[in-house]
C-alpha cells in the first residue's frame, strides 16, 4: 500500500479563499500584468454578488495583494522580494489582514451600501486597500 500524506491546503489569515485569491492573482499578474489580474478578480466578485457567496472586499484585497506580488517578482528588485518572501514567518508577512472589510454582499446590498463599482464609496475602500498594500514591506517596498 502506498501511504500518502493528507493534502496541505495553504491558508492566509486562517482562510483558504485568501490564499487562493492571492496565489492566482500573483500568477495572473506575473503572466499578464496586474491590470488583468485585478480585472478578473473584480469580475469574479461581481459574479459572486449575483449568483455566489456575495461581493467581498476581503477577496478583492487578496487579489490586489497577489497582483502586486506578481508584478514585484518580475521587477528589477525581484531578488530582494524573493529574499523577503523566504524570510516570511507569518501571514502578515505576506499580506495585511483585511478580514474587517465588508463581504458576503448580494448585488442589492452592494448597491445599497456602495452604489456601483467605481462610485466614490467603492473607490474609498479600494484606496484604503491600496494604501495598506503600499505600506506593506514586501508588496509596497520601494522599487
Amino acid at each position: 500500500t502506498i501511504r500518502r500524506e493528507p493534502p496541505v491546503l495553504p491558508r492566509l489569515h486562517g482562510r483558504l479563499d485568501f490564499a487562493q485569491h492571492y496565489l492566482i492573482a500573483a500568477a495572473l499578474a506575473a503572466n499578464g500584468g496586474s491590470r488583468l489580474a485585478n480585472a478578473l478578480g473584480l469580475a469574479k466578485e461581481e459574479e459572486d454578488a449575483k449568483r455566489g457567496s456575495g461581493f467581498s472586499f476581503t477577496d478583492l484585497a487578496a487579489d490586489r495583494a497577489g497582483a502586486m506580488l506578481g508584478e514585484r517578482l518580475l521587477g528589477s528588485d525581484a531578488a530582494t522580494i524573493q529574499q523577503r518572501l523566504a524570510q516570511a514567518r507569518q501571514d502578515q508577512d505576506l499580506m495585511p489582514n483585511f478580514t474587517e472589510l465588508p463581504e458576503f454582499m448580494s448585488a442589492d446590498e452592494f448597491a445599497r451600501r456602495f452604489g456601483a463599482v467605481g462610485s466614490s464609496r467603492y473607490q474609498a475602500v479600494i484606496v484604503e486597500i491600496d494604501n495598506r498594500l503600499l505600506r506593506h514591506p514586501i508588496l509596497g517596498a520601494q522599487r
